[in-house]
């Protein structure tokens, strides 16, 4: 996963000139989850919480397939996906390199997380192109095997 990451990288360089694309958050232990969880539970409540921060023990995370990306500027801030350039580079080719976008917006009532426009899974360059070309999310792709 890190390779096809990298591969990612290299291509948003080529294609674009920004080499600004920075992992917010990797693998995770699932003490790690336990703390992310714990404090979105104090500070946002158990709704937020359940709809953004998955149980410790259940989150891609903790496979090592799954990254959280934004860009960041060269004093050091961090720009979400959704505010930056070229952050539809990341969302329009992200396949080519065997990611998907996890948690679409269209797919809330499926994943059950609320859409996470920064937050990517591995799963291999011949899935993501099946699962761009069909629209599902992983979950209905599943389901179909």
């Amino acid at each position: 996963a890190f390779r096809a990451l990298e591969a990612m990288y290299a291509g948003l360089v080529a294609d674009t000139g920004c080499d600004d694309l920075l992992i917010t958050s990797g693998y995770r232990t699932v003490a790690d989850q336990q703390g992310i969880w714990d404090r979105n539970l104090a500070q946002s409540g158990e709704d937020y919480t359940r709809s953004y921060v998955a149980i410790p023990g259940y989150r891609e995370h903790h496979t090592g397939l799954a990254c959280d990306l934004s860009f960041y500027t060269d004093a050091g801030a961090t720009i979400p996906l959704v505010d930056h350039e070229y952050g539809s580079w990341i969302w329009e080719n992200c396949s080519d390199y065997g990611f998907i976008l996890r948690y679409p917006s269209d797919k809330v009532d499926i994943t059950g997380f609320d859409h996470e426009p920064w937050h990517f899974r591995y799963v291999g360059k011949e899935q993501a192109a099946l699962i761009k070309e069909s629209g599902l999310c992983l979950e209905e792709y599943l389901a179909q095997e």
